[in-house]
């Protein structure tokens, strides 16, 4: 709606106000125990991935003096790199780079709990969930795109991988229920049929000239927006996947 939660690294959580895009202005915000990396509303609840700390769960009900209600580790390292949260807010599910997928039980907020871990067969770089919550999509590194059944939570296994092109890396990835839109590193875009869990399988692809490092989805899945490292904003469109 009005505001913008931004995970900015060494300066932790950055919340601003965007009611007038042309003036967008800081109006609160707060310092993590590391370096935050990704972000996740739900409710009233910030979720945040902090590299060197692990998760924090912030309470942003008022935007100008929000306060952190709960923290949670799950390795010596904690190198937390995105976050996906339940529609239902009960589980959190971290991409922890060497650590796979990491699980918490978020249900109650001041008390995240270690749920479980998933090896990644590389390093987990991105993480989103399926429109049903059913399946976890990470983006795996050199390993390419893995899915992983979270139906139950503390017993998640991963059913199905593609590799991505060539030696890139995927980074970070988002999905519409069909496809898969992975930021690919210096591969570029490459969707994914992800249809059948069990049997995903590239689709298609496109170089966007730099290092592909972030993908968003438009409303009504004919657009993906791709942040191009040295490329700048890319809009390419997908209504034709191949």
């Amino acid at each position: 709606g009005r505001f913008a939660y931004v995970a900015a690294g060494d300066r932790g959580l950055e919340i601003i106000d965007v009611l007038d895009p042309t003036a967008p202005a800081r109006v609160g915000g707060l310092a993590t125990n590391g370096s935050a990396s990704r972000v996740v509303l739900r409710g009233d609840m910030a979720y945040v991935a902090v590299w060197g700390s692990g998760l924090e769960v912030i309470d942003v009900q008022d935007p100008t003096a929000a306060v952190r209600v709960g923290t949670a580790t799950a390795s010596l390292f904690n190198t937390f790199i995105d976050v996906a949260v339940s529609d239902d807010g009960l589980y959190a599910y971290v991409a922890a780079d060497q650590a796979g997928l990491q699980i918490f039980d978020v249900g109650i907020a001041n008390q995240p709990t270690w749920v479980g871990r998933v090896e990644t067969g590389g390093a987990a770089r991105g993480v989103t969930l399926s429109g049903d919550g059913r399946y976890a999509y990470v983006a795996a590194g050199d390993a390419g795109l893995e899915i992983i059944d979270v139906q139950n939570a503390d017993d998640a296994v991963r059913i199905g991988r593609v590799d991505t092109p060539g030696s890139a890396a995927a980074v970070v990835v988002t999905a519409d229920g069909r496809y898969a839109y992975v930021a690919d590193d210096q591969a570029g875009l490459q969707i994914i049929d992800v249809s059948s869990p069990s049997a995903p399988a590239l689709l298609g692809q496109m170089v966007t000239g730099g290092s592909a490092r972030d993908v968003a989805l438009s409303a009504d899945g004919q657009y993906v927006f791709l942040a191009d490292w040295t490329g700048g904003l890319q809009i390419i469109d997908v209504q034709d996947p191949a």
